[in-house]
Formats: C-alpha cells, structure tokens, sequence
C-alpha cells in the first residue's frame, strides 16, 4: 500500500511504499528517515503492553506515597492517597490523583491490549484508537512521578 508523507526535514511530499519488516524509506531530497518498520512489531508492542499493566497493578497496589497526618506518618498507595484526600475534605484533589493515576492509565493500556488483541471490526477498531488518542492527555503519570 502506498501512501502520501511529508518530509518532517524540508517538507517534500512523496510516495511512501508499503514496508517489509526491517524496513525503512528516506526522503528523496535530505536523506531524513521518513517510515521505519520494526521486526516483531506487534509482538514487541503486545509484550510492553503486558508488562506495563504488570507494573501498573504492582504500583496500584505498593505504598507509594507516605501521608503525613498529626506528626505520623503512614504509607499508602495511590487509591488510598485519593481515599485520604477526600478524607481531609478536598474532593477535586483526589478526584484528579485517582482519575490521572489509575482510572486513565488503566483505561490507556486497556484500550492498547484491545488494538493489540482484536481481529473485530475495523469500525470498533478505529473507535478504540480515538479513544485511545483522548485518553492519553489526561494520563500524565510523567508529571505524578515529578511531583
């Protein structure tokens, strides 16, 4: 199947075949790599999704946090931080730690294993990957972590 790229480099539009697996086109004027196509693809995805919803059930579950609360301190994991937020009377603060850091990750990966694992309807498919593309601003486990 051929398609219709951009370079990212110098703009020049052109024709971009369909890719063996291993394969790579460069554009015709800069030499910038234009599409790449990596063996075992779908396995190598399959196999990372799995493994990060591995680690997100372990971190789920794992005190990640330590709430401070009258001079003690008590680890807890990220539902519970949600649990004690709400807890201490400040219900957007825990909606926003629950919904960025389990419910839209969990969502995230549960909509890649679907892409990965169906053989459905294109329409279905296509469905799941718009999904997958609204989801993905609101999973910002990058920025938890730097907090």
């Amino acid at each position: 199947m051929t398609s219709l790229m951009a370079c990212p480099e110098c703009a020049l539009v052109q024709r971009v075949p369909g890719l063996p697996a291993g394969g790579a086109v460069e554009c015709a004027r800069c030499g910038a790599v234009l599409a790449r196509r990596a063996r075992g693809g779908g396995k190598r995805g399959l196999a990372l999704t799995l493994a990060a919803a591995i680690c997100c059930l372990v971190a789920s579950v794992a005190p990640v946090v330590t709430l401070e609360s009258g001079g003690g301190g008590t680890p807890a994991t990220i539902g519970g931080t949600a649990a004690f937020l709400w807890s201490q009377h400040q219900p957007s603060l825990a909606a926003l730690v629950l919904v960025t850091a389990v419910v839209m990750p969990g969502l995230e990966i549960g909509l890649h294993l679907f892409l990965f694992v169906s053989r459905r309807r294109a329409a279905l498919r296509l469905a799941a990957a718009r999904w997958l593309h609204r989801v993905r601003r609101w999973s910002m486990a990058d920025v938890l972590v730097l907090a």
